[in-house]
C-alpha cells in the first residue's frame, strides 16, 4: 500500500526555508516512489533552487542535482526508489526564492517493517 506525505511551508522574506519529511519510525524502511516539489508564485521570472538531502542539509548527505521547481508539483526523478532507514528523513532545502513563496513537497512512499538487530 503507497502512502502520501505533503508538507507545505512559507518561505522568508529572504525567498529561503526548510522543509523535512517526517522521520521513519523505528523498525521501518520507508521506500519513496515519488516526490514532487512546487512553488507558488505570482513572478515568471523564479530562479530559486531546492536541494534535497537523506537526513540533515549538508553535503555528504546530498541526493540531487539542483531542483528548479519552475512550476507547482514538478517531479523530480532522481528521488524514484529512495529508500530511508529509520530514524532518516528526506530534507528540501530552498535559497533564493521568491520572498514569501509557498513551497509545497509531496511524496509518495511505502513502509515496511524491518527486523530488529539482536544485542550482543
Amino acid at each position: 500500500m503507497s502512502f502520501p506525505e505533503s508538507i507545505t511551508v512559507i518561505l522568508d522574506s529572504n525567498g529561503n526555508g526548510t522543509i523535512r519529511f517526517a522521520q521513519v519510525p523505528p523498525y521501518r524502511m520507508r521506500s519513496y516512489h515519488q516526490v514532487a516539489v512546487g512553488i507558488s508564485t505570482g513572478d515568471a521570472s523564479f530562479g530559486g533552487e531546492a536541494k534535497m538531502y537523506r537526513g540533515d542539509p549538508i553535503p555528504s548527505n546530498f541526493l540531487t542535482g539542483t531542483i528548479t521547481p519552475w512550476s507547482d508539483n514538478s517531479i523530480v526523478p532522481e528521488i524514484a526508489s529512495t529508500v530511508l532507514e529509520s530514524g532518516l528523513q528526506l530534507t528540501l532545502q530552498f535559497t533564493d526564492c521568491d520572498p514569501n513563496a509557498i513551497a509545497t513537497v509531496t511524496g509518495i512512499y511505502t513502509e515496511e517493517r524491518v527486523r530488529q538487530k539482536a544485542n550482543r
